[in-house]
């Protein structure tokens, strides 16, 4: 592919290779803009419902006016190939800075931020149905220092319209709500903000609130099980974030508050100073993950994890398009 023109992008790099497509960087004839562009595998572009849950990625990001949406440019066909061109973006996915750690004050920011996104998505009538770490990325920005950019609206539900059957579960397992293990076609707004709370969970505890081995296990432990409270892995964490994510991984979705109530209780934790009064501890490289440190001024929440170290600078980081490949590995979607 290397060299190829589609349309009037030529095609320089590849940037990453899955089962059912590929990702590769190009630029822009005239101008020279780089892009990423998703392409999908032959074999995979002949089959519509893929194609349509590919596609339905662009029909989503153009309904929502935010910032934080990458933007998509062109969508079509090559050579019997579906394919999106994208923004490129450098920086790093919320799983890559999970392994770093995160300040606490951050924590809160990129908290906001992705909150702030999510409410421009359902004012859009759309669900993202996949809201995980890897979906979640951060790249250097003038106005805000760091941006949040959400990835992936693949199996995204448009209004009434899903890209895929209603009888199908989908998702990743550690951030799935009881209603898409159950029936997709039940999903709503609260339905991101369940998986917005597994993450809110796992940036405090560097943690998801179920750790399972299996699928299966993550089903009967997110239909039935109450997940553990954070103070009870970080007794330094204020009662009313504790509060709010509880509420927020509530089984039943009325009962989960909306974006705008998280946003204005995120906000208001934002102006405690929680950092400067938090007791002094070993920092978090030190913690083991079954054994969490106390969390210390200027240190981080969170842990390191067994997976490859990040990117130390935008040269090595991954740009958007790899941590959106299609579809991500983690993910599910099955009858």
């Amino acid at each position: 592919m290397l060299g190829e023109t589609i349309k009037d992008f030529t095609i320089t790099g590849q940037l990453g290779r899955g089962g059912m497509g590929e990702v590769f960087v190009a630029e822009q004839r005239i101008v020279k803009t780089k892009v990423a562009i998703k392409m999908l595998q032959p074999q995979i572009s002949a089959e519509k419902a893929h194609v349509d849950r590919f596609f339905n990625e662009a029909i989503a990001v153009s309904k929502i006016k935010h910032a934080g949406i990458v933007k998509i440019f062109d969508v079509g066909f090559h050579e019997g190939r579906a394919y999106l061109v994208m923004e490129f973006l450098d920086g790093e996915t919320l799983s890559s800075r999970l392994r770093q750690g995160v300040p606490f004050a951050k924590a809160l920011d990129l908290a906001r931020q992705v909150t702030s996104i999510l409410d421009a998505t359902h004012a859009a009538g759309i669900i993202h149905r996949d809201l995980k770490p890897d979906n979640v990325f951060v790249v250097s920005d003038a106005e805000l220092g760091e941006r949040v950019r959400i990835l992936d609206f693949g199996i995204a539900k448009l209004g009434d319209v899903q890209a895929t059957a209603a009888s199908m579960s989908m998702g990743t397992p550690a951030y799935m709500p009881p209603e898409l293990w159950k029936d997709a076609a039940t999903s709503g707004p609260a339905t991101d903000v369940y998986a917005l709370g597994c993450v809110l969970f796992e940036l405090c505890c560097g943690r998801p609130p179920f750790i399972v081995t299996a699928v299966s296990e993550a089903c009967g432990r997110h239909l039935s099980e109450i997940p553990p409270r954070v103070r009870s892995l970080r007794p330094e964490l204020p009662a009313a974030l504790d509060d709010l994510i509880a509420a927020m991984l509530e089984k039943e979705q009325p009962a989960r508050p909306t974006t705008k109530a998280i946003a204005a209780a995120l906000a208001a934790m934002s102006t405690v100073g929680i950092s400067a009064t938090l007791p002094q501890g070993p920092s978090m490289a030190a913690a083991t993950p079954s054994t969490p440190a106390p969390i210390v001024p200027g240190t981080a929440v969170g842990h390191a994890s067994s997976r490859p170290a990040p990117p130390t600078s935008t040269a090595d980081a991954t740009p958007a398009s790899i941590a959106s490949s299609v579809p991500p590995d983690s993910s599910i979607t099955q009858r």
